[in-house]
């Protein structure tokens, strides 16, 4: 999130206080794409902090391999870019 906040803070905007409303922001503003998987891997995040189930463990893994990786990437090469 912090790098979502330097994007932020160059482009002019004032900086949302969660990460939430960031990903929000950054969707309306064209910076992601993909609010909704975005919003989900933000849960995801919250739910591999706190989960000790290994089957649960392999299911987030699994979207972090096949759905979020191409994302981040993505917005990677946008902060790259931009900063």
């Amino acid at each position: 999130m912090e790098n979502l906040e330097s994007v932020y803070g160059i482009q002019g905007f004032s900086v949302p206080v969660s990460p939430r409303d960031i990903l929000k922001d950054a969707y309306a503003a064209g910076i992601i794409e993909e609010g909704d998987t975005f919003i989900k891997m933000l849960t995801d995040r919250n739910i591999s902090s706190h989960t000790y189930d290994e089957e649960m463990a392999l299911e987030l893994y699994g979207r972090i391999k096949n759905d979020y990786i191409s994302l981040l990437s993505k917005l990677l090469e946008y902060i790259e870019k931009e900063i």
